[in-house]
């Protein structure tokens, strides 16, 4: 037997919550948007990038979202990228603390992550 691990991306949650909130299966929400259940599936397990304007137009309409859920769903879209680039007039110190980061970033304990969190918002 197999254990399937899918990586939970904000977009992932988010596609869970809607689902869970209108009482629906991945399967349908797909349906109700035009896309594969495949493709929906893929991109609510990580294994996709985040979705293209139309379907998220799609997802808005279809799904009936409310304004609240509508800003839920690009912030989810937003922290779902998964490829960064570095400004190229970035300071050194920048790259390295990036690098430090992206290095460690698999091993970071809550308590850790936190802590980063909090000093990125001064």
């Amino acid at each position: 037997m197999f254990l399937k691990i899918e990586k939970m991306t904000p977009f992932s949650v988010f596609i869970q919550d809607l689902c869970r909130s209108r009482q629906m299966r991945q399967k349908e929400l797909a349906y109700l948007i035009g896309v594969d259940p495949s493709y929906l599936s893929a991109l609510a397990g990580g294994r996709k990038g985040i979705p293209g304007i139309a379907i998220v137009k799609k997802l808005e309409e279809a799904a009936k979202l409310t304004n609240e859920e509508k800003v839920a769903l690009q912030e989810s879209i937003k922290f779902s990228r998964m490829r960064y680039s570095m400004p190229a007039q970035a300071d050194p110190r920048v790259y390295e603390m990036v690098w430090k980061i992206f290095d460690s970033v698999t091993n970071l304990k809550p308590a850790q992550i936190n802590a980063i969190s909090e000093v990125l918002k001064l």
